[in-house]
């Protein structure tokens, strides 16, 4: 009997504790959730930190996901933008301006932006304030995080893979000519991890693909000294110098007036020229395929939502972009007098008419 007693004691004891163990955790998992949607539902504010205008489609995928999720503008999240141009001082100060506003995000357009915006939370020792990058190339390389699986700092986002991108481009400058060689390319000496890493893979595939670089080297930041320099670099081309042309990222080459300037080799050398994005169809390149812009900011917004949720940044692994498009110019093509093969307008997502 007194055994027995024992028995059902030690029982009541461990079912007793048990439940209050139980009851502990159940109150603090409801704490944690309590709290993660207060933080959530508290008006948010983001500071967009833009490097180029041409990828301001990814915020405008930004803005609409983050909508899509119940983040309404002007409502329960204030979105402060503004631009700098290439201008990577002008970048510094942008970012600056938001910690001394105590934003609750940073959104960075580019990992130049990204990287300005982490250099600048950590002299400020405002590691609180999360950043957000997209159209990364090489986010490791360009000091943006330390691992894919874990930034090891206030940031997270969202990469772009430039070797997949580059070897199939070329891949598709030698389906619609096979004669082609020699691949021109205008690269800036003072450019930066972007354009360095996408000129490098360059030349591993043009090697892998027995082609040859042709690299037309510049000196001057973005502005207008760079747009002069660009134009007498064109001007000094010769037609037969290289079969096609390929652009590269970077901030000089992309500048507004140099990638008008650039865009126009295509028809003025009478080659295929490859871009990054179908920036505008009624200029003369005639197929771009790239990271879909928009949709490399729509990607991102989930990972917003968990910051404001109370998850660390650290703790949301970089992604590679989702979706890739292919744009064919058949105007173009009819310009230079080149027959895009059929097997390359079946993949294509968009097709610019030739009239």
């Amino acid at each position: 009997m007194p055994q027995t007693f024992f028995h059902k004691t030690l029982f009541y004891a461990v079912f007793g504790g048990a439940v209050v163990l139980l009851a502990v955790a159940g109150i603090a998992i409801y704490f944690m959730l309590t709290q993660s949607e207060t933080q959530s539902s508290q008006p948010k504010t983001v500071g967009i930190v833009q490097f180029l205008g041409i990828l301001e489609p990814s915020i405008q995928g930004f803005k609409d996901a983050m909508e899509a999720q119940g983040y309404t503008e002007k409502e329960n999240i204030t979105y402060l933008q503004n631009s700098a141009n290439g201008n990577f001082e002008q970048l510094a100060q942008i970012a600056q301006g938001y910690i001394n506003q105590n934003v609750d995000l940073i959104f960075a357009d580019s990992p130049e932006s990204g990287f300005v915006a982490l250099q600048v939370t950590q002299d400020m020792n405002r590691q609180d304030i999360p950043i957000i990058f997209v159209n990364a190339t090489d986010p490791i390389r360009a000091g943006l995080i330390s691992d894919f699986r874990s930034s090891g700092n206030n940031t997270t986002g969202i990469a772009i893979d430039f070797v997949d991108l580059t070897a199939r481009k070329l891949e598709f400058l030698q389906r619609i000519d096979p004669s082609t060689r020699n691949i021109a390319v205008v690269y800036n000496l003072v450019s930066d991890p972007t354009a360095d890493a996408m000129l490098e893979e360059l030349h591993r595939q043009a090697e892998r693909l027995n082609l040859q670089v042709v690299q037309y080297d510049i000196k001057n930041p973005p502005g207008p000294d760079s747009t002069v320099e660009i134009a007498q670099l064109i001007n000094s081309m010769q037609t037969g110098d290289f079969d096609a042309y390929f652009h590269l990222a970077g901030p000089v080459v992309n500048f507004p007036d140099n990638q008008q300037l650039l865009m126009q080799i295509g028809e003025r050398f009478n080659v295929p020229s490859a871009y990054l994005q179908n920036f505008a169809s009624t200029d003369s390149w005639l197929f771009s395929y790239g990271h879909d812009l928009y949709g490399t900011g729509a990607q991102a917004a989930p990972m917003a939502h968990k910051i404001f949720s109370g998850v660390a940044p650290s703790n949301i692994p970089i992604e590679y972009q989702d979706k890739d498009l292919f744009v064919v110019n058949l105007r173009a093509a009819s310009a230079i007098g080149v027959v895009i093969p059929a097997s390359l307008l079946e993949i294509a997502d968009i097709r610019i008419p030739a009239e």
